[in-house]
């Protein structure tokens, strides 16, 4: 496909072990073989095998040199993974190489994932197609009282005086307590998803949205209660080392059987230039720490990982408060959580802006963690002040704070030769990563970004536009969504809507702008709804 795509030459990189069909291997160093295999054979002679480990590129060049004694016996030719190049003839010479078997079986379990998708899609209509759930409204919620004074004393007076024994606790114990809080997480899974969609609403999944969500958050706690069990040292973590940056990047996702769900698809974890690999109970005070959650209002997942990461990754007591967009969960986790909180590890209050600036200011509270928006850090960090343009300036505000404030997420598609399943198959996966929750994410879609030259560009934009009208239109059910879909449309006027504003619903049209280019599409802002 390089010369559909207009390229002059092609790179591609690849890592792992593999077997490569090859006369001669040479070029040995530490960790990385180049290959070049060439040599003057006969034609029944057979090449031999080799076996190593490499990592590196390979490079295309649709231009060889011709060669005049091409019809001599002895010809010359070069052999990289049994792709030969014979000169005189107009084929792709490989000039250097470095092989995985990683793209190799990506490719084979995507091609047996989409078998199995396709045996499943046959036996499914021979049962007869299942339609989707009708769409449910929601019923809007009144946030709980907020958690008096007097309370949220005797809570974080509880957490200081079981700081230590928390940070103490051996692994053991921590693991044991974990355990417990997941089998409660499971009981109360159906509860959590029928609260959930009786504010949200619900659509073509009926529950499965939020037992999806709920499924993560269990997910979220098993990890940790591998990584706790093992002593923060879980086997099976690849690492490699980016010689270029003197970086060790640790492949952490999918583990297990997990990898039998995501095929092809893989995430790292980059740590800093010059820092090792290292496994191990988290470096903290044996006097330990109290730290304040502010919780996130628009998923429970957020909430989950909170918890799990400031307790057992940076083993402080915790006091999360609920945000009121979403505090009808609380219940939920004060169950779920139950083993914790009885023992004084953890404790869950409410209340709005008011119960949370008495919380990061009360001199127990040592470190804060938060997810929400920028403006609510900004009252933190400047505590009420305007924020100066200088970024020299050092904020008033001198305890550690540590904030996820959203994303204007880009999903990047790459070019290449992709059959009418793939174009289908990915145009989907991208209008899911808008529609789900509404678009209140902060992984959501918001920037979808293509090569302009892409033979298949517009076919994709079709599916994706198919995918977007075919999907159930959306409350925007969180606080200022509508003054954002307002926005969206404001700045750009030409926007396709997918259908209409439904007044007695509240579901909202999806709007998509396309054709613009990284000056007409950029901004700091995220749409958090339908746009």
């Amino acid at each position: 496909g390089h010369e559909r795509m207009g390229l002059k030459s092609t790179r591609v990189t690849f890592e792992g072990r593999g077997r490569v069909r090859a006369p001669q291997v040479r070029g040995r160093e530490k960790g990385r073989v180049s290959l070049h295999a060439s040599r003057r054979r006969h034609p029944r002679q057979r090449p031999t095998s080799s076996r190593f480990e490499l990592r590196g590129h390979l490079v295309i060049n649709p231009n060889p040199n011709p060669n005049p004694n091409e019809n001599e016996k002895g010809k010359e030719t070069e052999e990289v993974l049994g792709i030969e190049s014979q000169a005189g003839q107009k084929q792709l010479a490989a000039t250097s190489m470095e092989f995985s078997m990683f793209e190799f079986w990506t490719a084979v379990g995507i091609h047996t994932f989409r078998a199995s998708a396709a045996a499943a899609k046959f036996l499914r209509g021979m049962g007869g197609a299942r339609s989707p759930h009708p769409f449910v409204p929601g019923c809007p919620h009144t946030p709980r009282t907020p958690t008096s004074n007097k309370v949220i004393e005797s809570c974080l007076y509880i957490l200081k005086e079981k700081k230590q024994a928390w940070a103490q606790a051996s692994s053991a114990e921590k693991a044991e307590l974990l355990e417990k809080c997941l089998a409660n997480m499971v009981d109360v899974a159906d509860d959590v998803a029928k609260v959930t969609v009786k504010v949200k609403g619900s659509y073509e999944s009926g529950l499965g949205e939020e037992l999806a969500a709920w499924s993560s958050c269990c997910n979220i706690v098993r990890e940790t209660i591998k990584a706790v069990k093992a002593d923060y040292k879980p086997s099976g973590v690849k690492t490699r080392l980016l010689k270029e940056s003197n970086q060790v990047v640790c492949e952490t996702f999918p583990r297990g059987l997990m990898g039998l769900v995501f095929l092809g698809m893989k995430g790292e974890v980059w740590l800093q230039p010059g820092k090792e690999f290292k496994q191990g109970r988290p470096e903290s005070s044996d006097d330990g720490s109290l730290w304040l959650v502010l919780g996130a209002g628009n998923q429970v997942p957020a909430l989950v990982g909170d918890i799990t990461h400031c307790m057992f990754m940076c083993n402080s007591t915790v006091i999360l408060k609920m945000n009121p967009v979403n505090d009808f969960l609380g219940s939920m986790l004060e169950a779920s959580f139950e083993p914790l909180i009885s023992k004084g590890y953890l404790q869950i209050v409410y209340g709005g802006a008011e119960v949370g600036k008495t919380l990061v200011e009360h001199p127990l509270t040592e470190e804060i963690h938060m997810t929400g928006s920028d403006r609510t850090f900004d009252a933190i960090t400047w505590q009420g002040k305007q924020k100066p343009k200088d970024k020299k300036t050092i904020p008033p505000f001198t305890k550690p704070i540590h904030a996820e404030l959203g994303c204007v997420t880009p999903y990047i598609i790459l070019p290449g030769n992709w059959s009418k399943e793939d174009l289908d198959s990915q145009a989907k996966q991208c209008v899911s990563g808008k529609t789900h929750n509404s678009g209140h994410n902060c992984v959501a879609l918001e920037v979808l970004i293509l090569p302009e030259n892409w033979h298949l560009r517009e076919k994709f934009m079709e599916r994706i536009k198919f995918h977007l009208e075919k999907s159930e239109k959306r409350v925007a059910w969180y606080p200022h969504s509508k003054s954002n879909y307002e926005r969206f449309l404001s700045k750009f006027p030409e926007a396709h809507q997918f259908g209409e504003f439904n007044e007695e619903t509240g579901q909202t049209p999806w709007v998509l702008a396309s054709g613009l280019t990284p000056e007409t599409a950029g901004g700091p802002a995220e749409d958090w709804g339908g746009g």
